[in-house]
């Protein structure tokens, strides 16, 4: 699916389908290509490195909400029982799945990927790592402020330890996004009659379907 925000990387063309052999309209790219700009083994290292965090992140935040489960004698939790503790820290899964959705995009990444998989990838890292990293420092504030006003149970030290570590995972990869960072290497745009006649080009859609599908064009000599 096109995004508003992506249509100008697509241009709507007839061509023909391999299968049926009819002529179909599609959205074909028509964008610049993105590369990773550091050496691929950095990136790859990074990937990997960015990979397990998320999943440590994922998995320490499923552990931190299985715990509010617990009520035994002295294991009380007392701290995730305060909005101000509980509404930062469970708001951590938007972030949390842009994390998933950003690594997801990563490996499936090629050798050049569209403007829009390129900003799935390093803008989704950004962004969602320091979301991340922001919403877990508050809640470990609202831990501070529990402890001091309710006390602090055994169980509300463990969650307390595990907000720290999302905190200190969050940051590793907003520290370290820019290994990740892509770099332009090539177009797929195609010059029309309007930008550049001396072009082969597809017959748009809305015009009258040729024969011929790649009609070309070119300057008249003077």
């Amino acid at each position: 699916m096109v995004t508003s925000k992506y249509s100008s990387d697509y241009r709507l063309e007839n061509v023909v389908d391999p299968r049926s052999g009819k002529l179909v309209t599609k959205a074909v790219y028509r964008g610049d290509w993105f590369r990773f700009s550091k050496p691929a083994e950095l990136v790859k290292k990074r990937g990997i490195l960015f990979t397990v965090l998320t999943c440590l992140i994922a998995a320490l935040f499923v552990t931190a909400l299985m715990l509010t489960g617990v009520k035994e004698r002295n294991y009380n939790v007392k701290a995730l029982e305060q909005i101000y503790v509980l509404l930062p820290f469970v708001g951590m899964i938007f972030p949390i799945y842009y994390l998933a959705a950003a690594t997801w995009r990563f490996w499936r990444a090629k050798e050049k990927v569209t403007r829009s998989h390129k900003d799935r990838i390093v803008g989704r890292y950004t962004a969602a790592s320091a979301a991340t990293a922001i919403l877990a420092a508050m809640s470990l504030i609202g831990h501070i402020v529990s402890w001091a006003l309710n006390g602090e149970t055994a169980t509300d030290l463990v969650l307390l330890a595990i907000t720290a570590a999302v905190i200190a995972a969050a940051a590793v990869i907003f520290a370290k996004r820019n290994d990740l960072s892509m770099e332009k290497c090539g177009t797929a745009r195609i010059a029309y009659p309007d930008d550049d006649p001396e072009t082969t080009r597809i017959t748009l859609a809305g015009e009258n379907p040729r024969r011929d599908m790649k009609t070309k064009i070119r300057r008249k000599k003077q």
